[in-house]
């Protein structure tokens, strides 16, 4: 049996690999192109991943596993937004004009 230290920088390097290779995946975005909704993915990700370094009750499968759903499903959904009007209206919402036709 290794020790707790041992398995906690092998599960970490593994969950750190593994999120290079999504970001790399899923594309850059500024920040302020960023939805709501892909904050909360890029979050949901990052729970994930911290929880598949530390938590030795989480068997490393299980984490891999949800990692790349929460990787997939975004990616999925971006080019279903991007073929349909209707799945873009809801992933993306509407945007809301703050100025208008406004002469400085």
């Amino acid at each position: 049996m290794m020790p707790e230290i041992v398995l906690i920088l092998i599960r970490s390097i593994v969950a750190f690999i593994l999120l290079f290779l999504m970001a790399r995946f899923m594309g850059k975005k500024q920040i302020s192109q960023l939805t709501f909704f892909d904050y909360c993915v890029g979050i949901t990700i990052g729970s994930i991943a911290a929880t598949l370094s530390v938590d030795q009750n989480v068997k490393i499968i299980n984490g891999l596993v949800s990692l790349a759903i929460w990787g997939l499903f975004p990616i999925i959904l971006a080019y279903l937004g991007l073929k349909s009007l209707v799945v873009s209206k809801i992933t993306d919402g509407k945007a809301t004009i703050l100025i208008k036709m406004e002469k400085y």
